[in-house]
């Protein structure tokens, strides 16, 4: 038998499997399709997430370092403030500061008395002391230092002086020079 004119003839068995092969296929790919597009969204989002995590670190940094600041601001105004009640307690400063150059200083005793130092110091390498022997320092009497001078320098540093007084108390004085 054969065809006619206008009749489709029927499938034989490797066409039906072709044709399965073939939409197998289709799903497949469309399937993958799908997962490539999931698996991008999935990097995007990734990708924002690390962004903001790294802006919220930058943000939490810039707050803990302007806290630190603000901290050791409050701490030197209560330095200085606790620094001027011992002065207007005991009167005058027992030691005298005055600029002598760009980086030179005259410390002036004003304890009433001799002084007998132990301590000339500031923040290590800063401070230079010219006298060897500071010792029996009069009412009156000064020595120099040298502060700064240097690009790495800071502008300002405190001078810590501890002295022992003829009747042998141990007096310590710390003033800022800038």
């Amino acid at each position: 038998m054969s065809p006619t004119h206008g009749t489709v003839p029927p499938m034989d068995t490797s066409n039906t499997i072709n044709l399965l092969l073939l939409v197998v296929t289709a799903i497949a790919a469309a399937f993958a399709l799908w997962q490539a597009i999931t698996a991008s969204r999935s990097r995007r989002d990734a990708q924002q997430a690390n962004v903001e995590a790294a802006e919220h670190e930058r943000s939490a940094l810039r707050a803990a370092q302007e806290s630190a600041a603000s901290s050791t601001r409050s701490a030197d105004a209560a330095e200085r403030q606790a620094a001027a009640a011992e002065r207007a307690l005991h009167g005058q400063d027992p030691f005298v500061f005055e600029r002598l150059g760009q980086t030179r200083w005259k410390v002036t005793n004003r304890t009433g008395g001799p002084a007998f130092f132990r301590v000339v110091e500031g923040q290590p390498g800063l401070i230079q002391v010219e006298e060897e022997n500071l010792n029996g320092r009069q009412n009156g009497g000064s020595f120099h230092i040298n502060f700064g001078g240097g690009l790495t320098d800071p502008a300002s540093t405190d001078v810590m002086i501890g002295w022992q007084t003829q009747e042998g108390d141990l007096k310590y004085f710390t003033h800022t020079i800038p």
